[in-house]
């Protein structure tokens, strides 16, 4: 009689325990049931927000859409056309070895006139013919240049104005270091005159006359 009364009495025991854990679960599942639905709301208020901002946003975001899109919109080369670009690249280089005397792809079948006015000069457009015009430009300054000093520093003559080598080397000495090449072209331009046909020479060639003519 005894145990039967102590087996009931041990049963309610069971029944509040399964019932406080049951009530534990259904709170936990009310939160994590209303945990997705106020996730839910923030999205439609910032949905609703954006629709309200106008064609402004719609406007942004069209020419932010359309700027990225420019470049996809470039025309890139295939793999063919840039090989038959390289091909003809090649082919204009053997042509032009073909013709050119110092080559050794050279074939004789270009003629080489030295009357020719372009003979010796760079192709027109090349780097070397744009090398070669700022080269011009700077003999052109420093002839100007050279006469400008003469003409300051020397003595006026029957031919125009003279000075001596000598002198004409301190003078000049503080604007370029060029100066016996300068006199060899501003010579051969015909624009000064000098009885001199060696390379001058400081201490040697002191008292050799230069004529900037008129």
């Amino acid at each position: 009689g005894k145990k039967t009364k102590a087996a009931i009495v041990a049963k309610p025991s069971p029944k509040k325990t399964r019932f406080s854990f049951n009530r534990k679960a259904v709170a936990a599942n009310v939160q994590t049931q209303k945990a997705p639905v106020a996730a839910k709301s923030s999205p439609k208020k910032a949905r609703f927000s954006f629709k309200r901002g106008g064609n402004n946003n719609n406007t942004s975001k069209n020419t932010n859409t359309s700027t990225t899109a420019k470049p996809t919109l470039k025309k890139q080369s295939s793999a063919a056309e840039r090989a038959a670009l390289w091909d003809s690249k090649i082919t204009e280089r053997n042509a032009a070895q073909k013709s050119n005397p110092f080559s050794a792809a050279y074939d004789g079948s270009a003629v080489v006139d030295k009357n020719h006015p372009d003979y010796g000069k760079p192709v027109e457009g090349s780097k070397s013919h744009e090398r070669m015009k700022a080269g011009q430009e700077w003999v052109e300054k420093e002839i100007t240049r050279l006469i400008e000093i003469i003409r300051k520093e020397g003595k006026k003559s029957t031919k125009g104005h003279e000075i001596t080598f000598g002198d004409l080397f301190v003078a000049y000495e503080q604007v370029s270091n060029s100066l016996v090449g300068i006199l060899m072209r501003a010579k051969k331009r015909k624009v000064i005159h000098f009885d001199h046909d060696d390379l001058f020479l400081q201490g040697r060639d002191d008292h050799v006359i230069i004529i900037a003519l008129h």
